[in-house]
């Protein structure tokens, strides 16, 4: 009872605030009901009028920012559901800037004693009283190494575990109550929005994850002359401090910060783009958070990211995917983009392929008509979102964050050279990888990496199998209807078997002939 009082009252604050910056408006929704209308009309009175000349989506944001910590990381997950809120809102979540009043030093010092056992002073021969940024989860101060080393220590904020804690099981209960009553909003999947958004925060909060994901990115970029990932000082890090290399450099959207350093904007795209299609597509896992204020260039040319908060994965299957939808959507074969769809089980048999091409070329047109620095493929993939809803398509989380990411890119591409469009350079290298990955020779080693998983793993599945059989032949063992399941992805399903009639035979072939010889 007492939970629920809490979450009511937590609703209130937050309707007061939707009201006040003009997020939502009552009289739109009542003004058909006498009683309720005047009640919406009265409640209108608590509108702020300052912000009436922004937009919908910067008010948003403004809001979220008011409403503290959790609600702006929730508003920065929102900004990766185009497919719910529109691009245009989308865009001005991505620029959601989430500076907060710094906590005080005496804190900082609490919690690096702590966490270390030792002052701050036995750590560091220097250390940055005031933050150099403070934001909704953690505070970054500049500090020196006993060795001499420059680095940047980030910092969470105390007590943010319980109030995430707090306002996620808020926003799991309002998505309870939206999935209930308004049963449109199922296919959205809002209560798995705010799961990936609890799944989020939860990493973001052990910074040990942060400083895990810094370190694997720069192993896949170990050998690129142009990639520099700050160095992780392990020592010097735990679950509530990161400590990392400090990066000195100029925002990528800083013209005059690359006139200086004498740094062709062309060459700077040409290298984001190479970057960015090696972490999609060659490593299927990229940074899911870079905005202008999230990656330095150095001196020396190099591209340098910092914070690793949010990270993104891809599987190959999707990888492979995405490459061969923008290559058809880029060549405009719209019959393609739908064969890929239905191929990967995206859209169910039933629905026409001849409809679903239509409808991607009704995407696909008025975006790729355009010249082509204005080409945007987040855009693209955006409208595609929301046309597959009438063809029963759910939603593709591991998506979202990419489309979220692209729409940035794509931002950063054009304040740097606006003549230039950054896919126009990944083309080429994603037709290249899509036919280095579908070659003969590649299916067969990956053919051959099952069968010899399955050779390790035959004895037990053999042992699981005669179980099985007598227990059903005792009547202690019910087969059920699993039908439905296997038909959605029928494909994997029929490799499966594939691959296992292959490693049987391989098996019975090698037994045959250590027995013969």
């Amino acid at each position: 009872m007492i939970h629920f009082l809490n979450n009511i009252i937590i609703l209130l604050r937050l309707l007061f605030k939707l009201l006040r910056y003009n997020i939502i408006s009552p009289i739109e929704f009542f003004q058909n009901y006498p009683f309720m209308g005047k009640l919406a009309l009265k409640s209108s009175l608590l509108r702020d009028r300052s912000f009436d000349n922004h937009s919908w989506g910067e008010r948003l944001s403004l809001c979220l920012i008011t409403l503290g910590p959790s609600f702006i990381k929730f508003g920065q997950t929102l900004a990766t559901r185009s497919d719910i809120i529109g691009t245009d809102t989308a865009l001005a979540l991505t620029q959601l800037q989430d500076n907060l009043p710094p906590f005080s030093f005496s804190e900082v010092e609490a919690i690096v004693k702590n966490d270390f056992s030792c002052p701050v002073e036995e750590l560091f021969s220097h250390f940055e009283k005031k933050p150099m940024a403070a934001a909704s989860i953690a505070q970054v101060h500049c500090a020196t190494l006993i060795s001499g080393q420059e680095v940047a220590v980030k910092i969470l904020r105390p007590n943010i575990d319980a109030l995430f804690e707090r306002d996620i099981k808020l926003l799991f209960w309002l998505a309870r109550l939206l999935e209930r009553f308004f049963p449109k909003t199922r296919r959205l999947r809002p209560t798995k929005v705010v799961e990936v958004f609890s799944e989020t925060v939860k990493l973001e909060l052990d910074l040990r994850m942060e400083a895990s994901a810094a370190s694997e990115l720069a192993e896949n970029f170990s050998n690129d002359k142009d990639f520099k990932v700050p160095e992780i000082y392990w020592d010097y890090t735990s679950r509530r401090v990161l400590t990392i290399e400090k990066v000195v450099g100029c925002r990528p959207d800083d013209m005059q910060g690359l006139a200086k350093m004498r740094l062709s904007p062309r060459q700077i795209l040409e290298k984001s783009a190479r970057i960015f299609f090696n972490q999609v597509f060659r490593d299927g896992f990229f940074h899911g958070d870079m905005h202008p204020g999230n990656v330095f260039i150095l001196e020396n040319g190099k591209i340098a990211p910092v914070d690793f908060g949010i990270m993104g994965r891809l599987d190959i299957t999707t990888r492979v995917f995405l490459g061969k939808m923008l290559i058809g959507f880029l060549t405009k074969d719209y019959h393609s983009v739908a064969r890929i769809h239905f191929k990967a089980g995206y859209i169910s048999g039933d629905q026409s392929i001849e409809i679903f091409a239509q409808a991607c070329r009704s995407i696909g047109e008025p975006i790729l008509n355009r010249p082509l620095a204005e080409i945007s493929l987040a855009s693209l993939l955006s409208q595609l979102f929301h046309v597959t809803k009438q063809f029963r398509m759910e939603t593709q989380p591991q998506l979202l964050l990419l489309q979220k990411t692209m729409l940035v890119t794509e931002g950063v591409g054009r304040q740097i050279d606006p003549t230039v469009n950054i896919w126009e350079l990944a083309q080429p290298m994603i037709r290249d990888w899509i036919v280095e990955t579908q070659s003969p020779k590649v299916h067969l080693q990956n053919m051959g990496m099952e069968i010899s998983e399955l050779a390790y793993r035959l004895p037990n599945l053999l042992r699981n199998l005669e179980v099985a059989v007598e227990k059903l032949a005792e009547g202690k063992l019910t087969i059920a209807d699993e039908n439905e399941g296997l038909n959605k992805n029928p494909n994997k399903t029929a490799r499966q078997i594939q691959i296992i009639g292959i490693g049987l035979i391989l098996i019975l072939i090698l037994f045959t002939n250590y027995v013969m010889s």
